[in-house]
């Protein structure tokens, strides 16, 4: 038998036939990964020779996997590996390079023309060289440009669209040499999306906050504090909502200890009021109540502290028959 990882999700070419909505930062993710993985396979002497989207797997947290190495060949210095028969058609033919159906030898370059004509489609929703038969498309692929990506995806950033036509060359040294080249001139734009995308939900979020949905804001603070680390005002924002939350969580517990303060203060224990305000306030250092009422509670302590004294001393002048005196004190105690 044969082992092999389970995969869930959908192939590329399911997402694209469905009409699945994926933002543009979303699409640039997924080839972005495409790339490495492709990349990955060259830098270790294999070339796919069948890059299409029905073998590029999404799955469910949004990470990708490549398909189908069957018909794979492997290089190693001067000595090249089949997998498959000589002579025998290999790969999807919307997806090969001119210098592949005209019967040249098939390498990196060939694996970086079918990426640009996937990156093309999900892009577009279009195949580059669509038609409907071999031959027109054959005719296509070696003599036609495909049409402007931009006329299906106006959204698509005009340096992006240079990278994939590069990537579609015809012209084999006119194309991308490695899948690293393309990627050093995607990074820039993936960046510039990722922090676009990352005002976009720090504006929903300060939305949510003004409505006091804190969990929902919470979540899109985190998505945009992921796409965009150094973005000070999610950061902010992010660190206000959390501390509002750990407030609402432990409003329950403050309460309480508030109602015990209260509670004390009237029966005279002064001290446990203070003690147990003193936890509300560790609890929530910026909570207002809890300020006020134990600033209230320390000014009880310093009347009880300054009512025992003057009985004391009244009671000392009584016992001299200082009586006005003594009146006079206990009546400021009482005060």
């Amino acid at each position: 038998f044969i082992a092999m990882e389970f995969l869930e999700g959908e192939d590329l070419h399911q997402v694209i036939a469905a009409g699945k909505p994926l933002t543009l930062l979303e699409k640039v993710t997924i080839m972005g990964q495409v790339a490495d993985g492709l990349y990955c396979a060259h830098r270790n002497g294999v070339v796919h020779r069948d890059v299409k989207p029905a073998n590029i797997r999404l799955l469910p947290d949004g990470t990708i996997k490549i398909l189908d190495f069957g018909i794979a060949r492997l290089v190693h210095d001067d000595i090249a590996t089949r997998l498959t028969r000589q002579g025998h058609f290999i790969g999807t033919l919307l997806y090969m390079a001119p210098e592949q159906v005209l019967g040249a030898e098939i390498d990196d370059l060939c694996d970086i023309f079918a990426y640009g004509a996937t990156y093309y489609e999900l892009l577009t929703g279009h195949h580059p060289f669509r038609a409907e038969d071999p031959r027109t498309v054959f005719y296509k692929i070696t003599s036609e440009d495909p049409e402007p990506i931009r006329d299906f995806a106006p959204d698509c950033p005009d340096a992006l669209e240079q990278v994939v036509r590069r990537a579609l060359h015809k012209d084999r040294e006119l194309r991308y040499q490695s899948l690293r080249d393309l990627q050093l001139d995607t990074e820039p734009i993936l960046l510039e999306l990722r922090q676009e995308r990352s005002a976009a939900l720090l504006a929903q979020a300060n939305d949510l906050v003004a409505k006091e949905d804190l969990d929902a804001a919470q979540a899109l603070l985190a998505e945009a504090a992921d796409l965009d680390p150094v973005n000070r005002a999610v950061r902010q924002l992010r660190e206000t909502v959390q501390a509002r939350l750990r407030r609402r969580v432990l409003r329950g517990r403050i309460d309480a200890l508030v109602t015990k303060a209260q509670a004390a203060v009237a029966s005279g224990k002064y001290t446990q009021s203070i003690s147990d305000l003193e936890t509300a306030l560790r609890l929530d250092r910026e909570n207002p109540e809890v300020q006020a009422r134990l600033a209230e509670a320390r000014q009880w302590v310093e009347r009880s502290r300054q009512a025992a004294l003057l009985i004391r001393e009244a009671r000392e002048d009584l016992s001299r028959q200082n009586l006005a005196e003594a009146f006079r004190k206990a009546s400021a105690v009482i005060q």
